[in-house]
């Protein structure tokens, strides 16, 4: 079976966080790994069925990884609100 393989990279100020999202499979799953500066934050594994066709995989990969940037993107857009206002609420 093909791996499929989407990197993502945003930076805020003075942190870069990348996303990577592919296809484990050996271990039908779909692997999502945030670094932050260059450095292994967390691993998300994502089960899925083993009778799967590539195109599904394929979009499991594409639509996991939009999930997460549109996670990261949301936890940055909430910080710099944070920062700018200075209210924590």
């Amino acid at each position: 079976m093909e791996t499929y393989r989407l990197r993502s990279k945003l930076v805020e100020s003075d942190r870069e966080f990348i996303i990577q999202t592919c296809n484990d499979a050996d271990g039908r799953a779909i692997l999502s790994e945030i670094f932050v500066n260059g450095k292994l934050a967390e691993t998300i594994q994502h089960p899925h069925p083993f009778e799967i066709n590539p195109e599904e995989i394929l979009s499991l990969v594409k639509a996991t990884h939009g999930e997460k940037k549109q996670e990261i993107e949301r936890l940055l857009e909430a910080y710099r609100k944070v920062v700018h206002n200075g209210d924590p609420d």
